[in-house]
């Protein structure tokens, strides 16, 4: 029947108003002549809302990372979530160009500050960093990394920077005193990218991750 049919994608629910505690509201009858408290409360009334999408077992969350790491190349820019207590850095999110294809550890590798067991997805990359807060704009860190696949964004493509509009005051950033285009650790070219972009990466995090 069409109610069948539209139970199955849209859940019926009984609601009320109020909250009744008789016997059988508790015993969770919602039958409309269970309730002990009809004729204060009034009788429940059935509501639709929507199911939510069930979700593909065989999708599995390491299948995704293959098929996400299979697409990864040298030469693109990707994101990476920041932990909560770095975001007062540069904000929730770092990007990195990749220097290699993903490509799976054969053996352990130790860092400084992580470890990173062979068999995991990896990519050989290097960090952008933010030298100027708006417009957006980011220097290349010198120092490679080995930075493991799974704690990249999985965006459904690479992230691009925007076409750079030469200004007097971005010519200057690289040739001042104290700006980090002097670091030798920091090199060029300068990477922009709007604020608008930043906010669609950073609010797509939460439908991707």
């Amino acid at each position: 029947s069409v109610a069948t049919e539209a139970a199955t994608i849209h859940g019926p629910l009984n609601v009320r108003e109020m909250f009744c505690a008789c016997a059988a509201c508790e015993s969770r009858d919602f039958s409309l002549s269970a309730c002990g408290m009809r004729a204060e409360f009034g009788n429940y009334k059935i509501e639709y809302a929507k199911r939510a999408v069930p979700r593909d077992q065989h999708n599995t969350r390491m299948r995704s990372l293959d098929e996400f790491a299979h697409t990864l190349r040298a030469g693109q820019v990707q994101a990476i979530a920041v932990a909560p207590d770095q975001r007062h850095i540069e904000g929730n999110i770092w990007f990195v160009l990749l220097l290699s294809d993903a490509y799976v550890a054969s053996e352990d590798i130790l860092h400084s500050t992580y470890q990173i067991e062979a068999g995991w997805w990896v990519v050989k990359a290097k960090y952008y960093y933010r030298v100027q807060r708006s417009p957006r704009a980011y220097l290349l860190h010198a120092h490679e990394r080995v930075l493991v696949v799974n704690t990249l964004i999985r965006l459904p493509a690479p992230v691009e920077f925007d076409s750079p509009r030469q200004t007097p005051r971005l010519a200057a950033m690289l040739t001042e005193p104290g700006m980090p285009g002097h670091a030798t650790s920091v090199v060029g070219p300068l990477r922009l990218m709007s604020d608008k972009k930043y906010n669609a990466i950073e609010s797509s995090m939460q439908d991707v991750r």
